[in-house]
């Protein structure tokens, strides 16, 4: 199988002839008359002209960040704030744009569209039927919404605040720590105690890092990953750290584990792969 590069266009026109093959042979099947199937076009070569990936750019003009507009394949188009720097107020617009797309007074073509929405750090990206949803359309709009929001750096946003325990020792941390070693990787800066490792990577001592994570205030900023991984910054800045991740990542990370990779924390929900190096544990999430 070899993938060749198509349009937009090219791509959704395919889509449609694969869709209408499908609903042809259905109702043959149901009538028992083949005629009017038209075999699918096996030999299709594209024509090369396809436009960028970035289909539209907003500069930042005060306090309204810039804006990208990325296209995803025939159903997808990525907003991106800043310019792949991770700033709370993103994160905050990317929520006020989310609540716009799906708020009452959304048109009703968006409504019938707009299947999904998917907020992260700094980026939204929508999931709409390309088939019915003129691309262009969907992008106008979505440049008014930003004139719409304008200046949002005085917004208050509505937050829950959520207490958890959290233990650094636990059974299934270490055996998930030890078939690591045994299975992946027996030698590492971060083995065989990854709390240590991210300590020293920070110039912390293990207790301040312990400290740190038993009386900070982490504020989520997505839901996503494997089944629902909650991501979150120290609100603190004093208490901000960077840390590579485990390479390679696991093939196991027991469900509760409390985690940290590159500058944020995670709590996987479940059991799962994972790279974020093993913290301690706490309730799933």
């Amino acid at each position: 199988m070899q993938y060749k590069r198509v349009s937009l266009e090219e791509a959704l026109a395919l889509r449609k002839g694969v869709n209408e093959y499908l609903v042809s042979t259905q109702k043959a099947i149901e009538t028992g008359k083949f005629d009017d199937v038209i075999p699918l076009e096996m030999k299709y070569q594209p024509s090369g002209n396809f436009s960028k990936a970035v289909i539209a750019e907003r500069p930042a003009k005060g306090n309204v960040p810039q804006v990208r507009y990325r296209q995803g394949g025939d159903d997808h188009v990525l907003v991106e704030y800043g310019n792949e720097n991770f700033d709370i107020n993103h994160r905050c617009r990317v929520t006020a744009l989310e609540k716009a797309l799906r708020g009452p007074d959304a048109p009703s073509w968006l409504k019938e569209n707009l299947t999904n929405t998917v907020g992260c750090c700094t980026t939204l990206l929508l999931f709409y039927d390309g088939g019915k949803l003129p691309r262009d359309q969907l992008l106008s709009h979505l440049q008014s919404l930003e004139d719409t929001l304008g200046d949002l750096s005085k917004i208050k946003v509505p937050c829950r605040k959520f207490k958890l325990p959290l233990s650094f020792e636990s059974k299934e941390q270490t055996e998930a720590t030890q078939r690591y070693m045994e299975t992946q990787r027996p030698h590492a800066p971060y083995l065989p105690d990854n709390l240590d490792f991210v300590a020293r990577n920070n110039a912390f001592s293990p207790e301040q890092l312990k400290s740190n994570m038993l009386n900070g205030t982490f504020l989520a900023v997505e839901t996503g990953f494997f089944c629902g991984n909650t991501c979150a910054l120290p609100v603190d800045p004093r208490m901000r750290m960077s840390s590579p991740k485990t390479n390679p990542s696991r093939v196991f990370t027991p469900e509760g584990t409390f985690g940290w990779g590159g500058s944020c924390l995670s709590i996987y929900p479940v059991d799962s792969p994972g790279g974020y190096m093993l913290i301690g544990r706490t309730v799933p999430w």
